[in-house]
């Protein structure tokens, strides 16, 4: 059986536990990447279509208040830019699944 990008990431992680914060950080972005790969490969298989794209501005401003946490509240009263969208945690990313006419919306 194929190992998945968690069995692979934790295999990583325990033979290479003297990685530096950079190296670590390359490995869970090499992860990543495999997951995702794992996931289109379940879609084709599965029929499902995955479509990902980056949120706009005003879409990321939209949602933004959801993301304003009480150690956030002074960055609410601050100009709203993307980088104070980044500070508090507002995603960047639309992935949309649809499956039989039925869609499933999640933020990234």
């Amino acid at each position: 059986m194929k190992q998945t990008a968690v069995e692979w990431l934790v295999e990583q992680l325990k033979e290479y536990k003297h990685l530096s914060y950079d190296e670590q950080s390359w490995v869970f972005e090499q992860a990543k990447e495999m997951e995702k790969e794992q996931m289109i490969e379940f879609a084709k298989k599965w029929g499902l279509t995955i479509e990902e794209r980056e949120l706009s501005y005003t879409e990321r401003y939209d949602i933004h208040k959801e993301y304003i946490t009480e150690d956030k509240l002074d960055l609410l009263f601050e100009f709203a830019t993307n980088e104070n969208l980044d500070k508090l945690g507002v995603p960047t990313k639309l992935i949309t699944i649809t499956y039989n006419n039925k869609t499933i919306e999640s933020y990234e």
